[in-house]
């Protein structure tokens, strides 16, 4: 019984976190991303593929993905309700002995970041990777083994807690609206 609870919550937890990716990918990629396409902003307009490189790739990835979902998730923990969008729409929130607050805020989402990070490191250097084909890199094993570490954690501990609950302290549990009284 104990493990279909911690399944039930990784369950919860992935949809909560494909909620989240979903709502991401409108924000930063359909929306920031066309923007600068469609106004002409975007650094790689007009250049051929293959003059871009590594580390103008890696800047670009981190300035336009990374930054902004790591806020998203800074914004989102940090709130009164302790809750992404996506953990919201499922029921979630973290859970501290206090408040989670702004530093805590921010190490959770950075370890969280950790596999979305070395995926572009891999994919960027030595050279991007739509030139040198290196989708072999041993940093995206590192990152996949991570994201698979991040995901199987918690159903092998009594709390179903994963990497960055462990290190920041906190716990996801199921969130209850307080039932509203009648006169």
């Amino acid at each position: 019984m104990i493990l279909f609870g911690r399944v039930r919550m990784l369950l919860l937890r992935t949809i909560a976190y494909l909620i989240d990716s979903f709502i991401l990918f409108i924000l930063v990629i359909a929306g920031f991303q066309s923007f600068l396409l469609i106004t002409g902003l975007h650094p790689f307009i007009g250049r051929h593929l293959y003059s871009i490189s590594g580390n103008e790739l890696h800047i670009w990835l981190f300035a336009s993905i990374i930054i902004p979902v790591y806020m998203y998730f800074v914004t989102m923990f940090n709130t009164r309700a302790q809750a992404t969008l996506g953990m919201r729409a499922a029921r979630l929130q973290i859970n501290t002995p206090g408040r989670i607050g702004i530093g805590g805020a921010m190490l959770r989402a950075l370890i969280m970041l950790v596999p979305w990070e070395l995926t572009h490191i891999a994919l960027s250097y030595p050279k991007p990777f739509w030139v040198h084909h290196h989708l072999q890199s041993p940093l995206l094993y590192i990152a996949l083994s991570l994201t698979c570490l991040y995901w199987l954690l918690p159903l092998l501990n009594l709390h179903g807690k994963s990497i960055h609950d462990f290190i920041t302290g906190t716990i996801i549990i199921r969130w209850h609206m307080p039932s509203i009284k009648k006169p």
